[in-house]
């Protein structure tokens, strides 16, 4: 299934059980900045809703990604779902009404009881503002409009955060942490948001140092 195809089946599927609940659905990430790796990436996506979501509906919401994906075992989604009111009063660690991501999955499968909601987030913080800078909307009102300039401080310590196992997790996937270093240090020295794919050559360099 092709990419754009998938997004529309996961909206239309997420549009229709939300309804008039629904404030908007934003891709973020790799997928929303032209580098996408099939079966390697996740498609990462921010849901906004009005109102919070009762049991029902979030085991509603898990099913249909579930039937999604398992149609697609090439992809793999990552997404959170946001009250707009916290937006509109921004915190860090942000506040999240569900998440789900493949480290959740299996549970998900396993126990139809489970869910990872009503929590915060870190790293919610640097998606949001990913999204503001180079998001997409799948439906729903204006990026601009919904999400809030999210405090530079806030975004930093959120990007730290993500690296903050890179020493003891290096050896098991340097790739990954070397970039999101270089993505890190790029943010530091001149303010610029970049993809993995964005840093690749400063992470060559790094790549060559730490060698």
């Amino acid at each position: 299934m092709e990419l754009l195809l998938f997004l529309e089946k996961f909206t239309a599927n997420v549009s229709s059980i939300l309804k008039e609940n629904l404030v908007g659905i934003y891709l973020h990430g790799s997928a929303s900045m032209g580098c996408y790796r099939e079966g390697t990436s996740d498609i990462d996506i921010l849901i906004i809703v009005s109102n919070p979501l009762s049991l029902v509906v979030k085991r509603k919401l898990i099913t249909v990604v579930l039937e999604l994906e398992e149609k697609d075992p090439q992809k793999q989604t990552e997404w959170s779902i946001l009250l707009k009111a916290d937006l509109d009063h921004f915190s860090y660690p942000t506040p999240f009404v569900l998440h789900y991501s493949k480290i959740h999955k299996e549970q998900y499968i396993l126990d139809p009881s489970y869910s990872c909601a009503n929590d915060v987030d870190p790293d919610l913080a640097a998606h949001i503002v990913m999204t503001r800078k180079r998001g997409k909307c799948l439906a729903g009102g204006e990026i601009c409009q919904v999400f809030p300039s999210v405090p530079d401080e806030y975004y930093i310590r959120s990007i730290v955060h993500d690296v903050k196992d890179a020493v003891k997790e290096m050896d098991n996937n340097p790739v990954y942490y070397i970039l999101n270093l270089c993505r890190v240090l790029c943010y530091l020295r001149n303010r610029s948001v970049l993809s993995k794919k964005g840093s690749r050559r400063l992470g060559v360099t790094a790549t060559v140092f730490i060698g």
